[in-house]
């Protein structure tokens, strides 16, 4: 056999067109295909923003709860139980979840997880303010710079 023989037939060249006689449409973003959107508008940014002042706020009706237990007889059990602002921080977290579970409805993962990480990076601020604990120089320098890089990601294209 000659090597010409050996050789693959070449397919033609990529039309422009589908078998219909009408131009091949672009991908889809994956986002998009799904029915989410890459950028977000007013009321998605007004979403996220309310979780992520919602997650220090449970924080601290956490910590709420812990302090309150100190003041509460019996064991553990007992103090999960008869610890009404835990059951709050709860129902707050509960309530939460929804909101974000709404959020990630709307938009990417990759573009709402961001906001979360503000609402963190918040979390031992509140603690400093509200409860005075220690906060050390280079750990505010720290949270500054977390919520200055979800500032930077989300000016992102």
């Amino acid at each position: 056999m000659s090597r010409a023989a050996l050789r693959r037939p070449r397919s033609p060249p990529p039309s422009k067109f589908s078998g219909t006689g009408r131009p091949l449409q672009p991908p889809l973003n994956p986002f998009e295909a799904h029915g989410l959107k890459t950028s977000l508008s007013p009321f998605d940014i007004f979403l996220c923003l309310g979780f992520s002042l919602a997650l220090p706020v449970g924080q601290l009706m956490f910590k709420w709860g812990a302090e309150y237990s100190r003041g509460l007889d019996g064991g553990f059990i007992a103090k999960l139980v008869f610890n009404w602002p835990l059951m709050g921080a709860f129902a707050w977290y509960g309530l939460t979840s929804i909101l974000w579970f709404y959020i990630l409805t709307r938009t990417p993962l990759s573009v709402a997880y961001p906001f979360s990480l503000v609402g963190a990076a918040l979390v031992p601020i509140v603690g400093w303010v509200v409860f005075r604990e220690a906060m050390t120089f280079n750990s505010l320098i720290g949270y500054v710079l977390i919520i200055a890089g979800m500032v930077f990601v989300m000016r992102s294209p």
